[in-house]
């Protein structure tokens, strides 16, 4: 790690590397989270949703079984993401009761929710301002993509809320405490946040180039295991997420510990 103007800089390259790492290493914990996915597999199967289709079309109506799907599919990611960040910064010196776990779940949802309206309503608001101005449709794309990349960014220090609430440090989500001690951090953790996250995605678009160009692309879309290999590839980059959190997390909680010293 760097310090500079006594500003202590994230380890980037070693955050990124060490959260793929422990997902490789901790196999045993990988194993103990899968179960997650392949009981969200047979619930969809189960409910006949076409995974497939394109949603509120004539062959895809919305229905209640679709919303049961998408509960289902958050309640997934939060809850591996939930299993890494306690094994990770706890090491397992800390069990969690159903019911702990439980709440600690519906304060993930009200973090999320919060942090999603802090993002959406300033965008939806310059957009709103954007179009007011009269700019042409090539521009106004242009400043809006900016705008929510700037944006996205000067929100990143929001993102240590998941790991906080997870491992149950309450402490950690006032805004000001969190935005002092990742001071100087806001790009380095949300390009982290795209480094864990960008080779599993282009990964996913070179086997579909692949497999498209052997089988055609018409296929492969409606291919049930194509379907099932990219829920697991979406489900190990969860499991990388909840990594890079808990690893991001340690840090910041080192420069705290420093502050205190």
């Amino acid at each position: 790690m760097t310090k500079q103007n006594n500003i202590m800089k994230l380890p980037l390259l070693e955050c990124i590397k060490r959260s793929f790492a422990y997902v490789w290493n901790d196999r045993k914990l990988f194993m103990k989270v899968l179960p997650i996915l392949l009981a969200f597999i047979v619930l969809e199967f189960i409910l006949s949703l076409q995974y497939s289709c394109e949603p509120g079309t004539a062959n895809c109506p919305y229905s209640w079984t679709m919303s049961v799907v998408a509960l289902a599919f958050i309640l997934m990611n939060i809850t591996v993401i939930i299993s890494y960040c306690r094994k990770i910064v706890l090491q397992d010196k800390e069990s969690i009761t159903a019911w702990k776990f439980g709440k600690t779940i519906v304060f993930y949802i009200v973090a999320t929710l919060l942090y999603s309206l802090a993002v959406i309503v300033p965008l939806t608001l310059f957009t709103i301002l954007i179009f007011l101005t009269g700019i042409g449709n090539t521009g106004t794309m242009l400043l809006i993509y900016v705008f929510m990349f700037v944006w996205l960014i000067v929100m990143a220090p929001v993102l240590m809320w998941f790991p906080s609430i997870a491992v149950e440090d309450y402490k950690l989500l006032s805004l000001k405490k969190l935005f002092r001690l990742t001071k100087g951090n806001h790009v380095r953790l949300f390009l982290g946040l795209i480094g864990v996250s960008l080779p599993l995605f282009l990964l996913t678009v070179v086997i579909l180039l692949l497999l498209g160009g052997i089988w055609g692309m018409d296929t492969i879309r409606d291919s049930i295991s194509l379907w099932v290999l990219s829920m697991f590839i979406q489900f190990i980059n969860t499991c990388l997420k909840g990594s890079y959190y808990a690893h991001a997390y340690q840090f910041f909680k080192y420069v705290e510990k420093k502050e205190q010293d």
